[in-house]
């Protein structure tokens, strides 16, 4: 019990101490953040849509590639 009567003063001196805030954030600031994260993402998808056809034939192996391999094989 006399610990728990020690700890108060010294809680109570902590709530006293607040700091200051050198940044302000109004209600607009987050939704700004939210546009910009849509914005990017949505800015991602139409660059990907858009070179799909170049991403999608440098994985893809040409046909003469294929050829090649099926002759090595015989």
């Amino acid at each position: 019990m006399n610990w728990i009567l020690a700890k108060v003063p010294l809680d109570l001196s902590l709530i006293d101490h607040s700091f200051k805030a050198l940044a302000y954030l109004d209600p607009g600031s987050g939704s700004y953040l939210l546009q910009l994260l849509i914005g990017g993402l949505l800015g991602g998808l139409i660059v990907i849509k858009a070179s799909w056809g170049k991403i999608k034939s440098y994985f893809q192996r040409s046909s003469s590639d294929e050829e090649e391999e099926n002759d090595s094989d015989k």
